[in-house]
């Protein structure tokens, strides 16, 4: 239930974008990082992880190393997502990159830290959950190259989704290979439902560099800083922190989930968690009038990825009873 709240918290998170005005992109998705990707992961782990300085030093270099590679791939990767979900909207945005991420999320781990279970009816199971999800992305791309709704999908768009796609699981990466900090956060006496959050300031440090450095970037060559201080400036300010906040929510909650997941928690959690959110940004992009104008055939195109995905998940669950 856990990772389930956090894949409808990652489906949501983004929703509160379209009700921004007067901001272009890069002033939205800079306060979503300083909160996101600073503020909360630093307060998760300063709240629950006992002298997390002690930590780091404690842990092995190349255990820090990694995790902060991954991070920083990851912090291209959401660049690139909000970059897609601007050009192709929400519901065909979430479905190809969260469909990606899915099958390379759980595949990489199971394959290089467990591959004893992989011939075994819970790698079995998940490597056939893994292709119903790529048909269910297959199914989603195809619905939005063939609808017809206010938001063109263009082959740029669909493709910088693609790319998004193989760089969102680098997350669920950093926290596979970071053991060796989570082990260090135990040793120091750290509960280990919290030892998961010593790796979040870590993961996501190189992502804010690359997001913010984005950002200002953009900011500087065209749209400027004045966006700040207009009129509507608080209410974009709060809706942005709002996007981060829930963001953040679903990876703690995430991290807590697959902690009770047993061995297999990270393999057979993150396919879960990715299902749910595509569910939830289909369901805020029928909400929102994404699919008003759509013709039939791309809803019943949506509808089948859709129901792919479901089954994938579903066939994927059953691995961890």
């Amino acid at each position: 239930m856990l990772v389930v709240f956090a894949g409808l918290m990652n489906g949501s998170f983004a929703t509160p974008m379209k009700g921004i005005r007067g901001w272009q992109w890069e002033h939205t998705w800079l306060v979503w990082s300083v909160t996101g990707l600073v503020v909360l992961p630093a307060c998760a782990a300063l709240a629950t992880v006992v002298r997390p300085w002690h930590v780091y030093a404690a842990a092995a270099p190349e255990s820090v190393g990694i995790v902060v590679l991954f991070g920083s791939l990851w912090g291209i990767s959401s660049i690139l997502f909000g970059l897609g979900v601007s050009r192709v909207g929400l519901a065909i945005g979430f479905g190809v990159i969260i469909g990606i991420s899915s099958i390379l999320g759980s595949l990489v781990p199971l394959i290089f830290l467990h591959p004893e279970a992989l011939w075994r009816p819970a790698g079995l199971l998940t490597m056939l959950g893994v292709l119903l999800l790529g048909s269910g992305v297959a199914s989603c791309a195809i619905a939005g190259r063939s609808r017809g709704a206010s938001i063109p999908v263009t082959r740029g768009g669909l493709a910088i989704c693609v790319l998004s796609g193989l760089g969102a699981p680098m997350v669920n990466f950093g926290l596979a290979f970071g053991a060796g900090i989570v082990a260090s956060a135990e040793k120091t006496g750290t509960a280990p439902m919290h030892a998961l959050n010593a790796i979040w300031p870590l993961l996501l440090s190189g992502a804010f560099l690359s997001n913010a450095g984005y950002c200002l970037y953009l900011m500087r060559r065209k749209s400027g800083f004045q966006a700040f201080g207009q009129p509507r400036a608080a209410a974009n300010f709060a809706l942005s922190a709002l996007m981060g906040a829930l963001w953040m929510g679903s990876n703690l909650a995430y991290g807590y989930g697959t902690s009770r997941l047993g061995p297999l928690g990270l393999v057979l959690g993150w396919p879960i968690m990715m299902a749910c959110v595509v569910l939830t940004a289909n369901g805020w992009g029928v909400a929102t009038g994404e699919w008003r104008n759509a013709k039939p055939r791309s809803k019943g195109w949506i509808a089948a990825g859709v129901l792919l995905l479901v089954a994938g998940v579903a066939v994927i669950g059953s691995a961890a009873m």
